[in-house]
């Protein structure tokens, strides 16, 4: 569960830092969650901070865990008033404060953070995994297309939505890398993925699909997703885990199918898409969950 991952991912930070690198401010959030509870960890060099997330939570690619931390990688107060990273006034540690180094970026990461969790607090309560997905949308158009702060070198290699309450093992809605028209591929925990979704970073490669046919194929992905959690419900519930597999693993190997073949189909060509009031996706930007 999320608990155990922290446990697990604080000790290993603790004991081995965070890469092979001789910088001591190497940094890197985390965000740990199963379908109960949920964690953000901010580490800066073998120091790491923790705090829980009550409902929802953002997060950017900048130091955002102040003094609201819940756990602190032991002795590290101690250590943040020797070396006078922290006064020793008698108040909590200010994790950012003292360990994030000063970048002109973090106007940008902030930026994003503070429409992100705007976003959040406004569909709360009402947000599933496909309202996320416009969200992330929204977030990339408005704070890293539009913004004059944003990175002349930002990357975007994929965008990922996990639904953690599917029955047996975890949905993930995948699209890969910075196109204008991401399809979402979903995605079941340890199943094997078909050979064409095997890419890496960069995703499979193929031609760039005009956005009618990205649209259909979308509509059609959620359709069939929707339906296979329905029937892995019931296989859950009578433990048959390896018909679960299969039927997952046929669900996408059929979407593998669908998108390679949909490179030479014309936009006239009928197509097998139950409609469904999803839309298509915009780009997405990480970084930020409910």
């Amino acid at each position: 569960n999320a608990a155990h991952a922290a446990e697990v991912l604080s000790d290993l930070i603790a004991r081995h830092g965070q890469r092979e690198t001789d910088d001591p401010a190497a940094h890197a959030v985390f965000l740990i969650a199963d379908a109960e509870e949920a964690c953000v960890l901010e580490a800066a060099g073998s120091y790491w901070a923790l705090v829980e997330c009550a409902q929802t939570r953002a997060v950017a690619d900048v130091g955002l865990i102040r003094q609201d931390w819940t756990r602190l990688a032991p002795g590290l107060a101690e250590q943040a008033i020797q070396h006078g990273w922290w006064n020793d006034a008698g108040t909590k540690l200010d994790f950012a404060g003292s360990f994030a180094l000063s970048d002109p970026a973090h106007a940008w990461g902030l930026k994003r953070w503070s429409k992100a969790t705007l976003a959040l607090a406004q569909r709360h309560g009402a947000l599933d995994a496909y309202g996320l997905r416009r969200l992330l949308a929204d977030q990339y158009e408005h704070c890293v297309r539009r913004h004059a702060l944003a990175p002349r070198a930002t990357r975007h290699l994929a965008s990922v939505v996990a639904r953690l309450d599917a029955p047996g093992a975890p949905l993930l809605w995948h699209a890969w890398g910075p196109v204008e028209m991401p399809l979402y591929f979903p995605l079941v925990v340890g199943v094997e993925l078909p050979p064409p979704l095997v890419g890496g970073h960069q995703g499979p490669e193929r031609p760039t699909l005009p956005q009618a046919q990205i649209e259909r194929l979308q509509r059609q992905f959620d359709q069939e997703a929707e339906e296979y959690l329905t029937e892995a419900q019931v296989l859950h519930k009578h433990g048959e885990a390896v018909a679960r597999a299969r039927l997952a693993q046929a669900m996408m190997h059929r979407h593998a199918e669908l998108w390679e073949a949909s490179a030479g189909r014309r936009l006239d060509q009928p197509a097998a898409a139950v409609p469904r009031p999803a839309r298509a996706e915009e780009e997405l930007a990480p970084f930020a969950f409910g």
